[in-house]
């Protein structure tokens, strides 16, 4: 089943998603921090205290 598709699902019964809305943020810090380091070319911190 596409990710997409079983949100949808999730959303359209109530059921729990196979991750969390945190997994999915934190995820998204980890791919802004490769682009941040790729444009500087340094080192990037992630400030993991959500």
């Amino acid at each position: 089943m596409r990710l997409s598709r079983h949100f949808l699902d999730c959303v359209r019964t109530g059921r729990q998603p196979w991750t969390s809305a945190e997994t999915g943020l934190r995820s998204n810090l980890i791919i802004d921090a490769i682009y941040e380091s790729s444009r500087t070319g340094g080192e990037v911190k992630l400030d993991w205290s959500l």
